[in-house]
Order: C-alpha cells, then structure tokens, then sequence
C-alpha cells in the first residue's frame, strides 16, 4: 500500500499548524512532521492504524 496526500489533505496540514503555530510554531512543526511519519509508517504496518 502507498500513502500518498491528497492535496486537500496537504491543505489541512498546513492549517493544523498555522493553528498551532499561534502559540507555539516549534509544535506545529513537531506535530505535522510526526503526524506525517505515523501515516507512512502505515505503508509497512497498514492493520495497524485505523
């Protein structure tokens, strides 16, 4: 299985951390970059995350 982003989806990224960035821009970092790396790692373990 390959995870791709829709751009919808990428648009949604983007605004989770402009929000996140009103009060803190190094969490909003964070958080989208390990978002993003829990729905890759689906592609190798896709049973686990629903």
């Amino acid at each position: 299985m390959r995870v791709r982003f829709s751009t919808k989806a990428q648009q949604d990224l983007v605004g989770i951390a402009r929000f996140i960035a009103a009060d803190s821009p190094r969490r909003a970092e964070s958080f989208v970059a390990e978002l993003v790396t829990v729905c890759e790692a689906s592609e190798q373990h896709p049973n686990v995350i629903r």
